[in-house]
């Protein structure tokens, strides 16, 4: 046919059991509120025993085809990893992070490598779920979200933490280029820690859940264990 060829997608879900194929140069159109997305759709979702009464949901994901979920979306909302500290007002201020501790053993290894370094973290900062070092549960799915890895609230780094031992000063052992400094921001990824908020999720890998506080159900915060 003659002509710039036109596809117009309108709202609404539509899954597909199989790659969606364009074999030819056109023009796709949305009304504003559409958008492609790759995925797996999650079902059997139920009430969280580990949550009583909380309003926050969970699903057994062992047959889900990867073995992390980094994202996911509720009806058009995509929501957040659930972190530590949470998320006060634009996010830039104080109260957001945690800060390595002078305990910190980092050290830039060559040629940009990711090596071994030991985040040092202040126990105090962290809500009592979490002081639980020797629960390898509580700490098994966690990220370290560095910031300002080369400049200075420029770059960042989002790592696993691979362990936590020492007492009273813990670290955090973490694969990481380049290296931090003493008093760097930071801040937890993928944690529930008691203190998931609306719109939050967290993926349990060691057992193979997956947990959210749907935001279109439930307004206000539930009580953190702080």
């Amino acid at each position: 046919m003659a002509g710039a060829q036109h596809i117009h997608v309108a709202g609404g879900i539509c899954n597909l059991s199989s790659p969606l194929q364009i074999t030819r140069s056109v023009n796709v159109h949305g009304d504003g509120r559409t958008a492609f997305s790759g995925g797996h759709q999650i079902t059997g979702w139920g009430p969280s025993p580990r949550h009583p009464g909380s309003g926050i949901l969970v699903a057994d994901v062992s047959h889900f085809p990867i073995p992390e979920i980094k994202s996911l979306r509720l009806g058009g909302t995509a929501l957040l990893r659930g972190r530590w500290p949470k998320r006060v007002g634009d996010g830039l201020t104080s109260p957001n992070f945690m800060f390595a501790m002078p305990w910190s053993q980092s050290v830039a290894a060559p040629a940009d490598a990711r090596t071994w370094h030991g985040l040092g973290i202040d126990p105090t900062k962290l809500p009592l779920s979490a002081q639980n070092f020797s629960d390898r549960g509580v700490w098994h799915s966690t990220y370290a979200h560095i910031l300002g890895c080369v400049e200075k609230d420029v770059n960042s780094q989002l790592t696993r933490v691979m362990n936590v031992s020492g007492t009273p000063e813990p670290l955090c052992g973490v694969l990481f280029r380049n290296a931090f400094t003493v008093a760097q921001r930071f801040y937890f990824e993928n944690v529930d820690w008691g203190a998931l908020d609306p719109s939050e999720f967290y993926h349990d890998m060691l057992n193979h859940k997956l947990y959210i506080y749907p935001c279109l159900l439930y307004t206000s915060p539930r009580p953190r264990d702080s």
